[in-house]
């Protein structure tokens, strides 16, 4: 990834907020953060075990040193919170102007194939980031691996999580009654 308009301090902090905050640590990067030009920053995330929290899976099942798509996406979203202008990835380039919609830009990068045609999966599905059973039993389907606790469930039911929600996520207070509602 590709990053511009930041730091590297900023994005060693970030990495490592993350890694312990959602990660238990395992989150690290490659190789450290090249300056490639005056503004930009390139960086490959993987994790310190593949059997540890935030390592991705092979569409064939094999554990990865790599980092899944849930670290990937906190750490994106961090960074253009933190004044970055662009993150240019393989695939796609994020702006700042994209945190308007992130929930269905996670959901479509989520979505994109890694697999064969044969043995299709998605990326959002190849890792143990919250099972996909548990993560379609939160009452909002939150596709960010924070939100889940170590046993699968969601932290919709914890008020401080709530409080970030609506503080950070942008929910209102009656999401979490209209969700609660429902059969």
């Amino acid at each position: 990834m590709i990053t511009t308009g930041i730091s590297e301090r900023t994005l060693w902090d970030i990495v490592s907020d993350i890694s312990s905050t959602h990660f238990d640590g395992n989150l690290r990067f490659d190789r450290e953060p090249d300056q490639i030009s005056k503004s930009r920053l390139a960086f490959t995330l993987r994790v310190g075990s593949s059997r540890g929290a935030g390592a991705r899976r092979s569409y064939q099942g094999r554990r990865m040193v790599s980092a899944c798509f849930h670290a990937y996406s906190m750490v994106i979203e961090r960074i253009l919170n933190s004044g970055a202008r662009r993150i240019t990835s393989a695939r796609t380039t994020f702006t700042p102007a994209d945190l308007t919609m992130w929930g269905g830009i996670l959901e479509r990068e989520g979505a994109k194939n890694i697999g064969s045609m044969m043995e299709p999966m998605a990326y959002g599905n190849a890792c143990e980031c919250g099972e996909q059973s548990d993560m379609r039993k939160c009452p909002h389907f939150i596709m960010v691996a924070g939100h889940y606790r170590t046993d699968g469930s969601c932290r919709c039911d914890s008020i401080e999580h709530r409080a970030m929600m609506i503080r950070e996520w942008e929910y209102s207070a009656a999401a979490f009654t209209e969700a609660a509602d429902k059969p």
